[in-house]
């Protein structure tokens, strides 16, 4: 039993440790941050109550108990979703709305803020972000350069392997490379992304497997949602999940720039309208 059903197996919890592990579950996305102080405080209980019911939990001190919690956030699976032959329309739109909220969940989940961050802060530097894409992906390479395009660079979106590769070629002072592959495997997009790493240029996988070949072959790995099963949705959950990750990229960006992206885009309106 992980430690999320632990909290939410409270049968033998007396009422005060209910509910702090009620409180647990419902900011679980909070506590990492938070001192045994501070979720003493916000519980109406004391720092001791708290460190006696971490140990009731079977860990030695709160930092580990975070520690167990942060990965079982991670490791949490979607809900099982699956649409049934001939099940009702009503049935079928409330199981994509619940992928939806469940895919970006546990994608936020698993990010890391200081990539995140980082990865922003180098988009703000640069001119250009350059996207490799192929197939289904093609999809998300638009929606990226879109997005980037609004936060005023220069996005293209390279699809053909002939222009992957003669983009290796070419001096790229002020550019980053964002490439997307779902398994990590793609050869002609890991290809793509070893060339450039020879020239050092600064590479971005976006893909659903760690420990792929195409994430050791860059310098930032931001992990989207990856499953296996068609049956599962493994293209759309995929998908929700990218742009879940180019929109908070994008919103970093907005923020550290809010008012001369505002007046760019509103520029861009007038100009487009007229």
């Amino acid at each position: 039993m992980n430690l999320i059903e632990r909290l939410k197996n409270q049968e033998k919890m007396n009422e005060t440790q209910q509910s702090i592990s009620q409180y647990i579950l419902q900011h679980s996305e909070e506590i990492p941050q938070m001192s045994a102080r501070t979720l003493a405080k916000k519980t109406y209980t004391n720092a001791s109550t708290i460190i006696r019911f971490i140990k009731k939990l079977g860990y030695e001190n709160y930092n580990d108990f975070k520690v167990h919690l942060v990965r079982d956030l991670k490791d949490a699976q979607l809900e099982d979703v699956k649409i049934r032959e001939k099940e009702m329309s009503i049935s079928i739109i409330d199981k994509i709305s619940e992928l939806e909220k469940n895919v970006i969940e546990k994608t936020k989940n698993q990010l890391s803020v200081q990539q995140l961050e980082r990865v922003a802060q180098h988009f703000q530097k640069i001119t250009y972000i350059d996207f490799i894409s192929n197939d289904a992906n093609t999809c998300l390479g638009d929606y990226g350069c879109h997005l980037f395009f609004l936060a005023q660079k220069i996005a293209t979106n390279y699809t053909a392997t002939n222009l992957q590769l003669y983009l290796t070629m070419t001096p790229l002072k002020d550019h980053a490379i964002v490439l997307i592959s779902r398994m990590g495997e793609d050869k002609r997009v890991v290809k793509v992304a070893r060339e450039f790493r020879k020239k050092g240029v600064y590479t971005i996988a976006i893909t659903g497997r760690v420990e792929s070949t195409l994430a050791k072959c860059c310098d930032e790995m931001i992990p989207a949602i990856h499953i296996d099963s068609f049956a599962d949705f493994r293209d759309m959950i995929f998908q929700i999940s990218t742009q879940y990750i180019f929109n908070c990229l994008f919103s970093l960006m907005l923020s550290d720039n809010y008012r001369s992206i505002i007046e760019f885009n509103e520029a861009y309106g007038e100009v487009y309208i007229k």
